[in-house]
């Protein structure tokens, strides 16, 4: 048995019709407003654009109008327009401009003024040539640190220092690394953009951010070696503002750069185990990635560059640490030396804090290093150091002095002031000295 389709009866297929010709009217009045609001966007756009050439039509206008009452323009007169074609058309001003001109300037310079400014190109020019010439005892140091990739495999990461050669001996040259920050597996050292060599890590300070390094002379090709020269030291222990200083290595970004300046600020003391460090500040500027050393104007190395402080140096001159600072770790760290400590950060007692404190002169401790000998003791945060041996002390540098003309192992006494309450308490803490 089939079924087939029901036929529709005449009733039905009017209603149909009926409810067809409704959809087509509902449809209709739907799509009258949408095309009436097309129209009137079109028409405000067009208006829009009208109005605003002609508020523009009118600026230039206006402005055209004023250049030409400014600007007085005269043609050359001829007998006719194809007589002055291609002539010069001279432009006259009517009114003087209100800044004064270079030459004018120049003009009313005294004599002494014009020899210094005709010599600046000429200073400038000697202060690169000394800043090339030290070049020669210029290392560029090559580390690689491992990193990880996405399937935990290393990743050799390429990046450079810059330091000096400042000793040639046994064999051996010894370079000394600003900006260091970690033990690499993998360093290398060229000398006057050589081809790399090999080097060894001597020695690092991790506080400091320092290194020693050495590259065996053997390694080094011999057209390569005659022109390495080692660095001569400005030791001066005072180093004033005003100074012209040279930077060189990495200052601005640029490997083997050169970039003059002016020490600005020589105020910036920082503490560091059993001492302090002068930190001091150019005017130069420089970027984050700043290293390398800086010089005096004869080329003798003053300091090297740090970027670790510039809450304390400030974020847009150069800083550099006092070479003064490092000779003892120079010396010591290249002979294979331990360094003798005993683990303290420290300050000055200031003359105000001995008059509201009631305190004496000596140094204020302000941190112990955890593990050192300092720290092992009985001595205290806050307590103040005011003799070492019986020999009074006032300043943490003489610390360090003391401790210079010491080995691992010696005992010392320390005398100490402590507040207790109201009260300040005086003692004597005697301490094992140890090595880093």
């Amino acid at each position: 048995m089939s079924y087939g389709k029901k036929k529709k009866s005449a009733h039905q297929k009017n209603i149909e019709k009926k409810n067809e010709a409704e959809k087509k009217e509902f449809i209709k009045e739907q799509i009258k407003p949408d095309r009436n609001k097309l129209t009137m966007r079109i028409l405000k756009r067009v208006v829009t654009t009208l109005l605003l050439a002609t508020f523009f039509g009118v600026v230039a206008g206006t402005t055209t109008y004023i250049v030409n009452s400014v600007v007085k323009v005269n043609l050359p007169i001829g007998e006719s327009d194809e007589a002055n074609s291609g002539e010069e058309i001279n432009i006259e001003t009517v009114t003087e401009t209100p800044m004064e001109t270079v030459a004018s300037v120049y003009e009313e310079m005294q004599p002494e003024e014009i020899a210094t400014l005709e010599n600046y190109s000429s200073i400038k020019k000697k202060l690169s040539a000394v800043g090339n010439r030290c070049n020669h005892y210029l290392a560029a140091v090559y580390i690689s640190e491992p990193k990880k990739d996405w399937f935990d495999s290393d990743i050799a990461d390429k990046n450079s220092l810059y330091g000096i050669v400042f000793k040639h001996q046994n064999g051996k040259y010894y370079i000394l690394v600003g900006g260091w920050q970690d033990s690499k597996d993998e360093i290398s050292v060229s000398f006057m953009d050589s081809e790399k060599y090999s080097a060894e890590l001597i020695a690092e300070d991790k506080e400091l951010e320092v290194a020693i390094l050495s590259v065996n002379d053997e390694d080094v090709d011999d057209n390569v070696s005659k022109n390495i020269k080692t660095a001569t030291f400005n030791s001066n222990s005072i180093i004033d503002k005003g100074t012209v200083v040279l930077a060189l290595g990495n200052p601005n970004g640029v490997p083997y750069s050169v970039e003059s300046g002016a020490i600005v600020s020589d105020e910036v003391n920082w503490e560091i185990i059993d001492s302090e460090m002068s930190l001091y500040t150019t005017d130069i500027l420089f970027n984050e990635s700043a290293n390398g050393f800086v010089s005096d104007v004869r080329g003798n190395v003053m300091g090297l560059i740090t970027t670790k402080y510039t809450d304390a140096t400030g974020k847009t001159g150069l800083a550099f640490i006092s070479l003064c600072e490092l000779l003892d770790y120079i010396e010591k760290s290249a002979g294979g030396m331990d360094f003798t400590y005993l683990g303290i950060r420290g300050t000055r007692v200031t003359k105000e804090a001995k008059k509201s404190e009631g305190i004496s002169d000596g140094v204020y401790v302000t941190s112990l290093v955890q593990g050192s000998p300092a720290y092992d003791s009985s001595l205290r945060v806050a307590d103040v150091i005011t003799a070492i041996d019986e020999k009074e002390i006032s300043d943490v540098s003489e610390i360090s002095t003391f401790l210079s003309n010491h080995s691992d192992g010696d005992e010392v006494k320390l005398s100490i002031e402590r507040r207790n309450g109201s009260k300040i308490k005086k003692e004597t803490i005697k301490i094992v000295l140890g090595s880093r």
